[in-house]
């Protein structure tokens, strides 16, 4: 369950990152990972804290699947994470 998780969690954000055209890339072990940033440092902040302030989502290093987490919240937080990226003019 947990690799299931991860995985869906690392290829989501990998997804929408890419779609959104934001240089950051998921890594690592799909049941802990990190997210690599190519943007620039205050971009990349400022995108995690409105992830926390508007979406109530934390996600940064290392980034833990567990066996509470279903695909159902794998799939909100990829659409809150493109939701932000969008309202931050990311495509």
């Amino acid at each position: 369950h947990i690799n299931g998780i991860g995985s869906l969690l690392m290829n989501g954000l990998n997804t929408i990152f890419s779609e959104r055209g934001f240089d950051a890339k998921v890594y690592g072990h799909p049941s802990r990972t990190a997210i690599k940033m190519g943007v620039a440092q205050n971009v990349y902040w400022e995108f995690l804290s409105r992830l926390v302030d508007e979406k109530n989502i934390l996600i940064h290093r290392p980034q833990f699947a567990c066996y509470a987490h279903t695909p159902e919240d794998v799939e909100k937080t990829v659409v809150a994470v493109g939701e932000v990226l969008k309202e931050m003019g990311f495509k």
